[in-house]
């Protein structure tokens, strides 16, 4: 007589369950689509922790702190309420001292000697020497004989 599995209820109805398998090539297409959902969940949780890195980094920079401080946010449980605190109810470095980022601090630039205003001399102004244009006189010719006079129109 051949061996039976039996199942869980002590009896075996040709469905059960853990005598089935699942064909390997089901296996790989089910482990390769959690695969990728677990490399889009790791690329997504990395963008997330670094952008709370950036965030605190920021904060903690602007309140005159140490932008390290931000990793105190890492801290399980806790690290967040700790930031908290220390930006609510601590006296920022800021407000203790001028502060000046290090991209604006003035860079020194050694004194001018005053310099003397030169004095302006006036040039004198030359106009052109324009001689006079003449028109050419018209030359009349004198008439030899005398001319006698128009006799008036009688009318």
């Amino acid at each position: 007589m051949a061996s039976r599995k039996v199942g869980m209820m002590g009896y075996s109805n040709g469905l059960d369950s853990y005598s089935q398998t699942v064909p390997n090539s089901e296996l790989n297409q089910i482990f390769s689509v959690l695969g990728g959902f677990f490399a889009c969940f790791t690329v997504l949780y990395l963008a997330a922790v670094i952008f709370q890195i950036w965030l605190y980094y920021r904060v903690f920079f602007r309140a005159g702190y140490s932008g390290w401080m931000g990793l105190l946010s890492f801290i399980p449980g806790v690290g967040p309420l700790v930031c908290l605190l220390v930006l609510a109810f601590d006296t920022w470095p800021r407000d203790r001292k001028p502060f000046v980022p290090a991209t604006q601090m003035p860079i020194y630039k050694p004194p001018v000697a005053p310099v003397a205003p030169t004095p302006t001399v006036e040039e004198p102004v030359v106009e052109p020497i324009v001689e006079p244009v003449t028109a050419p006189t018209p030359t009349v010719e004198e008439p030899t004989e005398p001319v006698a006079p128009i006799p008036p129109k009688e009318g």
